[in-house]
């Protein structure tokens, strides 16, 4: 039987940041940096598993950060999407970014108070998006097709904050929504 991810990693996290004791808020406890070596990163400690179809996972920011997904072996000290086998929404600039540092203009802007979906249809191998519950669109092809995928969290702002919601709670966006959009084969969905 296959697990769903329901946490952030205790390992496969930066030392710089702390886990509450239920493993689904994290803190950025470092100076703030801008560099693009300059940063920490989280992974969770199971993998989606690629039979449960479509994955979703939330993320509310309590203070600014980056989200996305992430294969197993990544660099904790880099943001999710400038590294190969990562995929990521950042929230400074609206950009998406694939094993990039120059990203793709994608979505808005998000920070406290938002909450940022990110989701990977594994019979497409698209990942999505969504804020506050509302559907961004599609945002990245092939993703996961070679390696396993972990949700993944980056920060690099002294007290930047996260809760997870990797199901424990309703989701904000009505991941049914989802469905029904691919099987109507809308071309800005996943």
């Amino acid at each position: 039987i296959s697990r769903l991810p329901t946490r952030w990693s205790d390992q496969s996290r930066h030392e710089l940041l702390s886990m509450s004791a239920d493993g689904r808020d994290l803190i950025y406890y470092g100076a703030s940096c801008s560099g693009d070596k300059d940063a920490a990163a989280a992974r969770t400690v199971q993998p989606i598993p690629v039979a449960c179809g479509i994955y979703y996972y939330e993320v509310e920011i309590l203070s600014k950060g980056q989200k996305g997904l992430a294969g197993p072996d990544v660099k904790l000290s880099r943001l999710p999407g400038w590294e190969a086998n990562t995929w990521a929404y950042h929230g400074d600039d609206g950009c998406s970014f694939a094993a990039e540092k120059t990203g793709q203009k994608y979505g808005p802007t998000f920070g406290t108070g938002d909450v940022i979906g990110c989701g990977v249809d594994f019979t497409t191998h698209k990942a999505f998006f969504t804020k506050n519950g509302v559907l961004i669109g599609h945002a990245f092809d092939n993703v996961g097709m070679h390696v396993d995928l972990y949700p993944s969290i980056g920060m690099r702002h002294s007290d930047e904050a996260v809760r997870a919601n990797f199901g424990q709670e309703p989701f904000k966006f009505d991941i049914a929504t989802l469905k029904s959009l691919v099987v109507e084969g809308s071309p800005n969905v996943a």
